[in-house]
């Protein structure tokens, strides 16, 4: 008669999820380098891997290498931003849209291109960044400003309404006007009509 197994404790169950992740992901890397208009196969990856450039195949590694990386970097930032926005509002289903942050990047790119005639992609980047961090400090400003409330919840509740009204802005529809014996009203990104 054998013994039980003993059972996996909190620790090797993470190891064991972090090992079958990384796992994935240099499998999925391995993919987005061979997979493409022309299918490279192993020897071909192997030899772009380490440098060479002999065969059509081989540049094609070479090239998608920096597309592989972006998108395992992109992923990262994305899912790293996702994670502090659900410590921060303590929600497991936040994101920062929650805090109104995309919508504040987006304002501050349409405001860069309308009135100050930016064009370079390079700077798109910097003046999102911009947008976002002062969309961020005003949400958690305006949660701070809440009185007795819980700071996440008041920054989630008061980011979400900072960001429905820069939704209205960047889209151009911030001031409501009459129609008909009603008006048009900007709530969320929609457009409802309201008799008054």
């Amino acid at each position: 008669m054998t013994a039980p197994a003993a059972p996996l404790t909190r620790a090797t169950g993470r190891a064991g999820m972090l090992l079958l992740l990384a796992c994935a992901v240099v499998a999925l890397c391995a993919l987005s380098l061979a997979i493409g208009t022309r299918s490279v196969g192993w020897a071909d990856l192997m030899a772009g891997l380490a440098g060479a450039t002999d065969s059509i195949g081989q540049a094609a590694v070479a090239v998608r290498i920096p597309r592989t990386l972006m998108a395992a970097v992109a992923g990262a930032a994305l899912g790293l931003s996702g994670a502090i926005m659900q410590g921060v509002t303590r929600n497991p289903l936040a994101d920062p849209g929650i805090l109104g942050i995309n919508n504040g990047a987006a304002l501050a790119v349409v405001i860069g291109i309308a009135w100050f005639g930016i064009a370079a992609a390079s700077t798109f980047v910097w003046v999102a960044i911009l947008g976002a961090g002062l969309t961020a400090v005003s949400s958690m400003a305006w949660a701070r400003s809440g009185g007795g409330r819980d700071t996440a919840e008041a920054g989630a509740g008061g980011g979400g309404h900072v960001g429905r009204v820069l939704v209205a802005d960047a889209g151009g529809g911030a001031a409501a006007r009459g129609h008909r014996g009603g008006r048009a009203v900007v709530a969320g990104g929609r457009r409802r009509r309201r008799d008054l």
